[in-house]
């Protein structure tokens, strides 16, 4: 699944049973029709990019395929901007140079595309315009997350206060997941009033994350539109959704860059002087919790030289 309404399929090992990928494709549609009612549109194609790209297009109740041999021809004549992983920003920087559509990604020199978006940035721009995608499609997906909560000694009722917790909350769970090697798709935020009503709200984040900045910002927002009508027992806040370190794909312009190198920082502080050495200034002043136990057994750490093998 890519999203609550979007998934890959691979069908390369259906074809004998089923037929080819545009007759698979018609059937599910049909069959989507039929037991729910609802229109989809369908891209085929020999990578996930170019699948992605050709469901967008056919959106909202189409099929578009297109075959490996045109797939150079058929991404040429986009803009920029169509493909998986540029942005504005990016978009800007190339255009700026001239270069609007893919065709023209593809006769520039690649040392341009690489100045304009970075090398690993061009790098992968580059490859994706030809064509090239060599990710595999995911039929796994493991549902662990991290979470840190505490129980104060004395109800609050001050915001200012119960989001200091969630900034140290939130870098004590961004902590625990660079110490194993994981990032999270999505962010929850718990919350329990003086009566015991507890609520719980959660949001998927546009990228998976390990920075303690984002991972509080988003906490922060969940707990910003919650009325505060009695003092709160208990707040917690937890990353879901988690995938190893590194697999899904960079964004070219990381603006968490600064907020990374600051908890790469602290990581080592942490390391060389013990867990409460170092901590924001925003947070500094009495404990308001009885242990701030985590909400869930540790999770095995990944191996140091990367995502483990599918």
């Amino acid at each position: 699944p890519l999203s609550i309404d979007e998934a890959f399929l691979d069908v390369s090992g259906a074809r004998r049973l089923w037929g080819s990928p545009g007759r698979i494709a018609r059937m599910l549609r049909e069959r989507v029709h039929a037991e729910t009612g609802l229109i989809c549109s369908v891209g085929v194609a020999a990578t996930k990019h170019v699948a992605k790209i050709a469901s967008t297009l056919s959106k909202p109740d189409g099929l578009l395929i297109v075959n490996e041999a045109e797939t150079r021809a058929f991404l040429a004549g986009l803009p920029v901007r169509a493909l998986w992983g540029i942005g504005p920003k990016a978009a800007e920087a190339l255009e700026s140079r001239g270069i609007h559509l893919v065709a023209d990604i593809l006769t520039a020199p690649r040392p341009v595309i690489e100045r304009a978006l970075g090398r690993a940035g061009g790098a992968r721009i580059w490859q994706l315009a030809q064509g090239i995608d060599p990710r595999d499609v995911e039929t796994e997906r493991s549902e662990k997350s991290i979470g840190h909560e505490e129980t104060f000694l004395q109800d609050i009722s001050d915001r200012g206060a119960l989001r200091s917790e969630l900034r140290r909350l939130a870098d004590r769970v961004a902590a625990r997941l660079r110490t194993g090697g994981w990032e999270a798709s999505g962010i929850a935020l718990k919350l329990r009033y003086a009566d015991f009503t507890t609520l719980s709200r959660s949001t998927t984040l546009a990228e998976p994350t390990d920075v303690g900045q984002r991972i509080g910002e988003t906490a922060i927002t969940l707990f910003d539109v919650l009325d505060l009508a009695q003092p709160v027992r208990l707040i917690g806040v937890r990353a879901e959704r988690l995938q190893p370190s590194g697999v899904a794909m960079l964004a070219l312009w990381d603006d968490d860059a600064d907020w990374r190198r600051v908890d790469a920082a602290l990581d080592d502080a942490r390391e060389r002087f013990g867990g409460g050495a170092v901590t924001r200034a925003s947070v500094l002043g009495p404990r308001r919790d009885t242990g701030a136990l985590p909400t869930n057994p540790r999770l095995p750490r990944l191996p140091s030289d990367g995502p483990p093998s599918r």
